[in-house]
């Protein structure tokens, strides 16, 4: 039997979110669990939302609905891969915590080499044997990454106790969490902080809808 032990820094956030580029304000989804999760963003210059080197409000309001993106996102990939594990007569695991400065970017084969490690076989092992294995049929990774890309598209419907402390400037890093106060269907009500170290720059309460649509796989 297989083991796959699946984190949030395994996958591109481009496969958790239903934006694409330049709309993109979420670099990397680093935390996940049933109620919370955690990204990280570097303010870029050419961001569509800086102005003058410095991010705008409506930018950090995005930031935090993408982090809550990601975090559904994730959570279709797990849901994804868990059902491919009962195909393939594998499990799928998450660990309780991590160290995600541990863990090499899964899109770079050669560190993942280096490191000993591979998204096959429970993170330890080769990645040309993790290759061989798919080509086997083994595991249908790029079946069930096509899957996961039908990432469902999620709506804003409220704000409330929007407090923006300073606006970011190019080069600072955004540290956002968000916690799960309430799920009722659909909807979801969450709260959320973004950070710059230990100084919490913005908060606020979002009410979100999740819809059933998904992308145009044309895009």
């Amino acid at each position: 039997m297989t083991t796959m032990n699946i984190k949030p820094t395994d996958i591109s956030v481009l496969d958790l979110l239903p934006q694409r580029p330049p709309f993109i304000m979420v670099d990397k989804l680093t935390y996940f669990d049933a109620k919370s999760a955690k990204t990280i963003f570097t303010v870029c210059e050419d961001n569509m939302f800086c102005f003058d080197g410095r991010m705008e409000e409506s930018g950090l309001v995005e930031n935090i609905a993408q982090t809550c993106a990601a975090r559904t996102g994730f959570k279709q990939r797990l849901e994804s891969f868990g059902d491919a594990a009962q195909r393939q007569d594998a499990v799928v695991t998450m660990p309780d915590t991590w160290d995600a400065a541990q863990r090499p970017d899964t899109g770079d084969a050669a560190k993942w080499q280096e490191a000993g490690n591979s998204p096959f076989e429970g993170g330890q092992g080769d990645v040309k044997k993790g290759q061989e294995d798919v080509k086997k049929g083994q595991w249908d990774v790029k079946k069930d990454q096509r899957d996961a890309k039908n990432i469902k598209i999620g709506m804003i419907i409220m704000i409330q106790s929007l407090e923006i402390k300073r606006r970011p400037v190019v080069g600072e890093i955004l540290e956002t969490s968000m916690m799960i106060e309430e799920e009722f269907f659909s909807t979801t009500f969450v709260r959320s902080e973004v950070k710059i170290g230990d100084e919490i720059i913005a908060a606020c309460r979002m009410k979100l809808f999740l819809t059933d649509k998904v992308p145009d796989k044309n895009e």
